[in-house]
């Protein structure tokens, strides 16, 4: 069935929008000071922004036999196509309103794998501002 075994299956997070400046270690003290900061070209409200991100969750390679994806963006994309054209146009609508009043209407996600479950909330796979604004995201695989 081209199915690989749970136990030779890595799980995958990607981020967008984080910055790393120094990598842990993996033995003795970690580095003092700024390890990260959150992107200042990651720019949510931009719709080729939006486009690339859903890009992500769903365009990966058969080849590597993904039986899990977690994608907050593709609900947030398909409860947006239910009021409008997607991606969200800043110049007509307030991205960072309608990202969090989606996070309000969706407290859990449905993940899409071989067998469809409940998984944490939205705002697990985001980091929003002290305005709301979406800073930074990630998927999972």
């Amino acid at each position: 069935n081209g199915v690989v075994r749970e136990d030779l299956q890595a799980h995958v997070s990607v981020v967008l929008g984080i910055e790393v400046f120094e990598r842990k270690q993996l033995l003795g003290e970690s580095p003092k000071g700024r390890t990260y900061a959150f992107s200042p070209d990651f720019r949510f409200e931009d719709p080729w922004v939006q486009r690339v991100s859903l890009d992500l969750c769903h365009g990966f390679s058969k080849d590597l036999r993904i039986t899990e994806m977690t994608c907050w963006l593709t609900g947030f994309m398909e409860w947006w196509q239910a009021r409008d054209r997607w991606p969200i146009r800043p110049e007509r609508f307030d991205v960072r309103a309608q990202v969090l009043e989606y996070i309000a209407d969706n407290p859990v996600q449905v993940v899409r794998s071989s067998s469809m479950f409940l998984r944490p909330g939205v705002e697990d796979f985001l980091w929003l501002g002290p305005d709301g604004r979406v800073q930074a995201m990630y998927v999972q695989a």
